[in-house]
């Protein structure tokens, strides 16, 4: 099967972190089929964004990493802030001559938007003009920030039509299923594929050993939290709620990089817990494998999420994770482990316990492989591809 994909979510070298699940996937995909991913890149990211990352090259990926995967970096050219209703026409024109030529090149037998809007727009526009059948893939806040009540303008309007437009819709989570339903997709038409974690890199590993490579040698516990630093991974209630704690015998690291770093630090300062608090940037895959390792806790404190790939990866070095309880947050952590969002006492008061007396982990089940997720999408994908075919030979 030939596939074509639309997404802004992939890695560039300028950020060369981003998204690394469309990478893990599509790179397990393109072991039993040529894939090509056109990924818009917004103008105001420099023009260093708009080179691939080198494990990849531009068009074509280094023998043997990925032989059947190519990756084009488009600029995508948008109004920041204000028009949002148009950008998925806007991402329509910026990529259409990338994408005709794709076409014409791969003969794809089916296009992949990732992301509802403007990418699943887009996508979906472009392969109704080359006549191709099209699924989109949604991810979390695409849909869960979408009120099913207001959706008469805007980013909300678009996203409907998105849904509309599409052949099938892919879920990474139950509750994204539901939530697609809830926004009018056929329940036939949908389904949850969820993500799969990089096995070879995320596996338990000796805590002293992962330590000494992070460079971490205290004896507090190692509190770890990883995501954006945007308002809805809810750092903030994650320092409300450890500044609350009635001792000091923990240190906290949060990785990740975004527009909140200068409040977030303010927030450190106003509660008096510079000594406990560090926040680095984005790791590597494998770097965050040690970190894992070497911490005592992930806590996940987002006021609105998919289903984590940094929970999944956790547990796979078992890692244990408190993560408030919204999305899909409860499919991938354990009914003990989840706080109610936004909640800093419950968040303190679940902290607490755990700091007094840590659980004993049993042993995780299998990790799942991103082969496990690929193998699901190229089924779906290849029944989206089958269906259309036949409504259109019925037609």
């Amino acid at each position: 099967m030939r596939i074509l994909v639309v997404t802004n979510l992939f890695p560039n070298a300028a950020q060369p972190q981003r998204a690394m699940f469309n990478l893990h996937q599509f790179t397990a995909l393109a072991l039993h089929h040529r894939v090509h991913v056109i990924a818009p890149v917004a103008w105001t990211s420099g023009a260093r964004a708009l080179r691939p990352i080198p494990a990849l090259g531009h068009e074509r990926p280094e023998p043997g990493s990925a032989p059947h995967l190519s990756v084009t970096h488009i600029p995508y050219f948008y109004t920041p802030k204000s028009f949002r209703g148009r950008y998925g026409h806007l991402m329509a024109t910026s990529i259409r001559t990338s994408f005709h030529a794709a076409v014409r090149s791969l003969a794809p037998d089916i296009v992949l938007g990732c992301w509802a809007y403007p990418d699943g727009w887009a996508a979906a526009s472009l392969a109704r003009e080359a006549g191709l059948p099209v699924a989109l893939k949604v991810h979390g806040s695409d849909l869960m920030l979408i009120d099913p009540h207001r959706v008469h303008a805007g980013r909300p309007r678009r996203t409907l039509e998105s849904l509309r437009m599409v052949d099938g819709v892919i879920a990474v989570g139950r509750h994204l299923r539901d939530r697609a339903i809830t926004l009018g997709v056929d329940a036939r038409r949908a389904w949850v594929i969820r993500n799969g974690v990089d096995t070879s890199v995320f596996s338990p590993a000796d805590k002293s050993a992962a330590r000494r490579a992070i460079g971490y040698e205290e004896a507090s516990p190692l509190i770890l939290s990883v995501g954006n630093l945007a308002p809805v991974k809810g750092h903030d209630i994650l320092i409300r709620a450890l500044a609350s704690l009635p001792h000091r015998n923990w240190r906290c690291v949060i990785i990740g990089h975004g527009p909140q770093l200068g409040r977030l630090r303010r927030c450190i300062a106003l509660a008096h817990v510079q000594g406990n608090f560090r926040i680095v940037p984005p790791r590597t895959q494998q770097e965050l494998a040690q970190w894992y390792r070497a911490a005592d806790l992930l806590v996940l404190p987002s006021r609105s999420e998919g289903v984590p790939n940094v929970a999944m990866e956790a547990a796979a070095c078992r890692l244990p994770v408190i993560a408030s309880d919204v999305g899909g947050v409860s499919d991938v952590v354990a009914a003990e482990g989840l706080v109610p969002p936004g909640d800093a006492r419950a968040l303190t008061a679940r902290l607490e316990t755990w700091l007094d007396d840590p659980p004993v982990l049993a042993d995780p089940p299998k990790a799942r492989s991103w082969a496990d997720s690929a193998s699901e999408l190229s089924d779906v994908l290849s029944a989206v591809a089958l269906s259309h075919s036949q409504r259109r030979a019925a037609a």
